[in-house]
């Protein structure tokens, strides 16, 4: 009774009950949000913003320049240049003084990031600014800054680059600012545009080079704890450890992280996946592999057909279908042949067969369209 889910219809997007009932009709831009389960979507109409419940009941107009979605019961909001935090009920919860603000965050819901007088302070729920860092033009605003660790190591020339956010390279003026979800920073020459050149080398926050620039590529995992590094050096993909040894030869065309101890890596255009001892689960014979679900990946075989394999190789669903969506928001999923989707759990057994037009996983059920209705 509790749900509402933004939907388009045409070109319009409006909110609606579970049962299909309107909750605000299809006059909006965009609509987004309650994801978080804070209850709170935010509107977009003609270029302003604005936030309803997920009753349709407006807690503010649609009068801001941006709108960040609700975190614990506060929202970050631009207007006229400025930025200010609102609560629940669209009041002033901190005044317009910001020339920049994040939301508070979920790991930190007491703290937030904003930029004021030519700095980046972290302030308190009641605006209070806690800690000054130095200001500087080249960091995205794009990404959540609520966890900061401060590198004041000297680079001898270098530039840092956070590895996951490509836009955030920061050039050796001063101190560096990072967002604490990695545990390691790559680090190399910046060119004339402000870009790192390769080779590249790895260092923690304390400064510590942990390799020389030595790599051709890096991809650092988002899990804290990761011991297994793919590297690129020359033509070929391996792994190293943060003791810069290889525990995985160099013998890959390409390699992706590892997630659930499993890494895809690719050799001869054709993908496989190895286990932490840098092993075989099953060789490479697929165009792709993809969507890790505990116990099984999504692959398509070189038909170009899509299917589910086990982490021994064993096919669990046949390699017949022509797309496959992912299980990242539910035990179910989609699957389409010709023109038809169905659903499939997480053994891969078809629970509804293929009868639709379409079909949109909203946690927990579907929005089906059949015979042209939804």
């Amino acid at each position: 009774d509790n749900g509402a889910c933004p939907l388009e219809i045409n070109g319009k997007m409006g909110l609606y009950k579970p049962d299909g009932s309107t909750i605000l009709q299809p006059v909006y831009d965009r609509i987004w949000g309650a994801i978080d389960q804070s209850g709170y979507f935010t509107i977009q109409k003609d270029g302003l913003f604005g936030y309803c419940n997920w009753k349709g009941e407006w807690i503010t107009t649609i009068t801001y320049d941006f709108a960040r979605p609700f975190r614990d019961n506060r929202a970050a909001v631009q207007k006229n240049g400025k930025w200010q935090y609102i609560n629940e009920k669209g009041a002033i919860a901190i005044p317009f003084i910001y020339d920049f603000a994040e939301n508070f965050d979920y790991h930190s819901p007491s703290e937030a990031v904003v930029a004021y007088q030519k700095s980046y302070w972290k302030i308190d729920t009641a605006g209070t600014l806690l800690q000054e860092i130095p200001y500087n033009e080249r960091a995205t605003m794009e990404y959540n800054l609520s966890q900061i660790h401060v590198i004041t190591t000297p680079l001898n020339g270098d530039g840092l680059q956070y590895e996951g956010c490509d836009a955030w390279l920061l050039k050796p003026t001063g101190y560096r600012l990072y967002p604490a979800m990695y545990d390691l920073l790559v680090y190399a020459t910046p060119s004339v545009n402000g870009e790192l050149d390769p080779p590249f080398g790895l260092m923690n926050y304390a400064g510590t080079r942990l390799t020389e620039r030595t790599y051709d590529e890096l991809i650092l995992s988002h899990i804290r704890v990761c011991d297994m590094i793919p590297v690129k050096k020359g033509n070929k993909w391996g792994f190293i450890n943060t003791q810069n040894e290889a525990v995985v030869p160099f013998l890959f065309d390409y390699a992706y992280k590892f997630e659930h101890g499993w890494a895809i890596v690719e050799k001869d255009r054709l993908q496989g996946v190895i286990n932490a001892r840098g092993s075989w689960q099953f060789p490479p014979i697929y165009k792709k592999v993809w969507a890790f679900h505990p116990g099984f990946f999504c692959a398509q075989n070189v038909d170009g057909k899509w299917g589910f394999v086990d982490y021994t190789g064993r096919t669990i669903l046949p390699f017949a279908y022509d797309e496959v969506d992912d299980f990242f928001i539910s035990p179910f999923t989609t699957i389409k042949k010709g023109s038809y989707w169905g659903i499939v759990n997480s053994k891969g057994k078809i629970s509804t067969a293929l009868q639709y037009e379409e079909l949109i996983n909203n946690f927990d059920g579907f929005f089906a369209k059949k015979e042209g209705k939804w």
